[in-house]
């Protein structure tokens, strides 16, 4: 069976299937500021320790997925209807769903409902800030009024946290 593979033009690496048997992860970052994530949307950011600087909360060994992490959820305010952009939380089934690791990002791609959508994450070039570049495209004949929120489970700030 194959849950992923190479995409040579985009130089990502992409998962098409959600059923991998394994988390796979991503590491992003540059300079001070660095996070990783799985095909789930599952991950932790970190700011130059992951002793003392951890910003957002990761179990990374939590059963039955590596959660928390960084999730956008989308509602249609018509019926209520509601799902997340990457696989988890909410874990419906999608029309499509993609999960693509590139060069110090990491693309969510999804179909439901007659929205397409894509949640990006990356980390700034030349500061300590992360990303999270969210597109919606009505792909269906009416129009749409639709809520969006995000969320992320901050950790718990140790005693030698240093502001920046």
């Amino acid at each position: 069976m194959q849950y992923r593979h190479f995409d040579n033009q985009a130089r990502e690496y992409v998962m098409d299937r959600i059923d991998l048997p394994t988390s796979w992860t991503n590491y992003i970052g540059t300079g001070d500021m660095m996070g990783v994530f799985n095909q789930m949307a599952g991950g932790y950011v970190i700011y130059r320790s992951s002793e003392y600087h951890r910003i957002t909360r990761f179990r990374g060994n939590g059963v039955p997925m590596d959660t928390p992490g960084l999730y956008i959820y989308v509602r249609d305010n018509a019926d209520g209807d509601y799902w997340s952009l990457s696989w988890q939380p909410v874990g419906k089934p999608k029309e499509y769903y993609s999960c693509c690791h590139g060069l110090s990002y990491i693309r969510y791609l999804c179909s439901y409902s007659g929205i397409r959508a894509q949640q990006k994450l990356s980390v700034a070039m030349d500061d300590p800030v992360e990303i999270i570049d969210v597109t919606l495209t009505n792909t269906s004949q009416r129009p749409r009024d639709l809520s969006v929120f995000s969320y992320m489970e901050l950790c718990r700030l140790s005693k030698t946290w240093i502001p920046v």
